[in-house]
């Protein structure tokens, strides 16, 4: 059903695989006819140059060519053809500074620069309308869904691993459009003050109990080591915990025990 829509809404110009039909042929034709006819006052519209940095796309019929142009000196048709100039020198885009919400619930703010340059210039101008947009779009989205699957301590220990997938990740998405990333950078990189000092607050938090905890053990070993019979009785109240976790029961020999109380 799509296909026989497509087919409908063909236009009498165009040939089902996309080439040029006889029509065009004969338009093209016509072309050279008036240009040789007009020469050569028209040679000078059908010259134009193209600079290094530049590349230079033509459409004829609506057809576009299968190979870009320049740089140097390009033929163009002036009744049939048109030249679209495309700059492949580097772009540096700065993007503008986004919250990005991480895995652990913290916010953000992320300030960027992408350096980019168009390698194909053929996908340039058919695949997308404005590269600049698209480029901006993808970079803001590949950064946000990327550091959305990171913590903020995987993100500050692991910074050049996670800037380095950001930019094969946009360099994959921008393929599309004949795009290539050069370079990604990070200018600045902040969390929000109020929650950067609850997240220190809970490191200090945590690490004060773990010390307080490791100089109770201590003091307890301590205690214990003067008191065999101490020992032997945390000992079997250990064993009555893991045995009632555990759903298990134990059973001891009571000489075995009788000689731990007397000890």
């Amino acid at each position: 059903m799509e296909e026989e829509r497509q087919r409908r809404h063909q236009t009498v110009s165009e040939t089902p695989d996309g080439s040029m039909s006889w029509w065009d042929w004969l338009l093209l034709l016509l072309s050279y006819l008036l240009l040789l006819i007009t020469l050569p006052v028209s040679i000078w519209r059908c010259l134009k140059i193209i600079h290094k940095y530049e590349s230079g796309v033509v459409i004829r019929l609506g057809h576009i060519l299968p190979k870009a142009k320049g740089p140097g000196l390009v033929f163009v048709l002036p009744c049939t053809d048109r030249l679209i100039r495309v700059d492949i020198r580097t772009v540096v885009f700065t993007l503008q500074q986004q919250e990005v919400l991480t895995k652990d619930f913290v916010t953000m703010r992320v300030h960027s620069v992408v350096y980019y340059r168009v390698k194909d210039a053929t996908k340039a101008v058919t695949n997308v309308t404005d590269v600049d947009d698209v480029m901006e779009i993808l970079a803001q989205s590949t950064i946000t869904t990327i550091l959305g699957t990171k913590t903020v301590s995987e993100i500050l220990s692991q910074w050049d691993q996670i800037r380095d997938q950001i930019q094969c990740t946009l360099d994959d998405a921008a393929d599309i459009s004949g795009v290539q990333v050069e370079q990604l950078q990070i200018k600045t990189l902040n969390v929000k003050d109020q929650q950067l000092q609850k997240i220190v607050a809970a490191k200090v938090i945590a690490a004060e109990g773990e010390i307080r905890a490791s100089q109770m053990l201590k003091e307890a070993s301590v205690e214990l080591g003067d008191s065999p019979s101490a020992l032997r009785l945390r000992y079997l109240q250990t064993m009555e915990m893991f045995a009632a976790e555990k759903s298990v029961s134990i059973q001891m020999d009571p000489e075995m025990m009788h000689h731990s109380l007397t000890y």
